[in-house]
This record gives structure tokens, C-alpha cells and sequence, in this order.
């Protein structure tokens, strides 16, 4: 995360000779950059400034998986706006043991209200998986 501005403040008496609506300028400045420092300042964190939606759950590839066969995974959106954007946050199989190939971006639409994902490539047929998914 960024570092808050060093300079917080401006001071109308640091610029003796700026003309009279300065002053005025500085007064809105000043109001933005405590605006701004206060953000930084509190924490403010990913899921509290975008609308965001992260789901997990577990499945099996089918037999048929190589053939592009796979179970659909849905979950709800919940917000307004449409979702712009799916990742896998995390991948792994069901005994811990680690995916070796690199899985690549999963397929998905997005249909009244829910996020189906229709295809996750670079897996292995027949293998129980947890997975967490971010949509965005």
C-alpha cells in the first residue's frame, strides 16, 4: 500500500507572496489532502472500496475433463453493477498436495445474478479440488 504524503498540510503564511484567492485555493487543498490522508491513514481495505465477492468450495473433475468436460461452479454476485473480472485466488487438491502445472484463467459468464464458471484449464481429470475464486 502507498505511504500517506509527508507534506499534509499547506500553510497560506509559506507563500507570502501568492495573490488574495489563494488563500481560498489552500483552504480546499487542505480539505482534499486530510480527505486523502485520513484514507491511508484508517486502512481502508480492498474489499471496503470495491465491490468484490470471493466464494470457495470443493469439486471433482470429471472423468471427461481433458475433453472439456466440468462440472459448472456457481455463486452469487449480489451487487448492482456487473462483475468485470474472475480469479482464482487459490487452487490446490483436496489431499494438500501441490499443483504442479500452471492452471490457467477460468472460463465464466455471468447469468441472472449468479457467476457460473464453466472451465478451469490446466487441472487433472478425476482429482477433488478446493478452490477459492475473487470475482470482481
Amino acid at each position: 500500500m502507498a505511504l500517506p504524503p509527508i507534506l499534509r498540510r499547506f500553510l497560506v503564511e509559506d507563500y507570502q507572496d501568492a495573490p488574495p484567492w489563494f488563500g481560498r485555493f489552500i483552504q480546499v487543498l487542505n480539505s482534499f489532502m486530510e480527505q486523502t490522508v485520513s484514507l491511508f491513514d484508517r486502512n481502508i481495505s480492498f474489499g471496503d472500496n470495491i465491490q468484490a465477492r470471493s466464494f470457495s468450495t470443493s469439486f471433482i473433475t470429471p472423468a471427461g475433463y481433458a475433453a472439456g468436460d466440468f462440472n459448472p461452479v456457481s455463486f452469487t454476485w449480489g451487487y448492482r453493477s456487473l462483475p468485470q473480472l474472475v480469479l482464482i485466488r487459490s487452487i490446490r487438491r483436496d489431499d494438500g498436495s501441490p499443483i504442479l502445472a500452471s492452471v490457467g484463467v477460468p472460463t465464466w459468464t455471468y447469468t441472472n445474478g449468479s457467476i457460473v464458471v464453466s472451465y478451469i484449464p490446466g487441472l487433472t481429470a478425476g482429482v477433488k479440488y478446493q478452490l477459492a475464486l475473487l470475482a470482481l
